[in-house]
């Protein structure tokens, strides 16, 4: 399951997180074609009810190909959430580069690879105790 772009934005539209993932070709999107993109994305987002894919006044966006298997997407982003809430204790993340150490444990080369929230989260907490 390619993935292109992940996104975090909050319910006032501000991004919180973006990490880009190179496009087949070897290349990334360009920064012009990101801010309209996810000001874009975010204005969809913010025209869903309450009750509608949202984790704590937070979208998780993720960008994949057409025809990708969107159920596994779901899945994927619920797996983020979980793993992040188990890191933090809330989904509400305080130490951002923290969270993209945590999305490399579960994103290589495009790909997820890994599921479990326990090997995830195990080189962050061994950083941890090195300090």
């Amino acid at each position: 399951m390619p993935i292109r772009f992940f996104l975090i934005v909050n319910k006032q539209g501000q991004t919180k997180l973006s990490k880009y993932y190179p496009l087949k070709d070897g290349s990334i999107v360009a920064l012009e074609k990101r801010i309209p993109m996810e000001g874009e994305i975010s204005r969809r987002c913010l025209r869903r009810k309450d009750n509608q894919v949202r984790y704590a006044s937070l979208f998780f966006i993720l960008g994949c190909d057409p025809g990708e298997n969107e159920l596994g997407m779901m899945e994927f982003v619920h797996c983020c959430v979980e793993t992040l809430d188990h890191y933090f204790q809330s989904v509400v993340m305080y130490n951002i580069e923290k969270v993209h150490i945590l999305l490399d444990e579960m994103i290589v080369n495009n790909y997820i690879v890994e599921h479990s929230k326990m090997k995830i989260v195990e080189p962050v907490q061994a950083m941890d105790k090195a300090r």
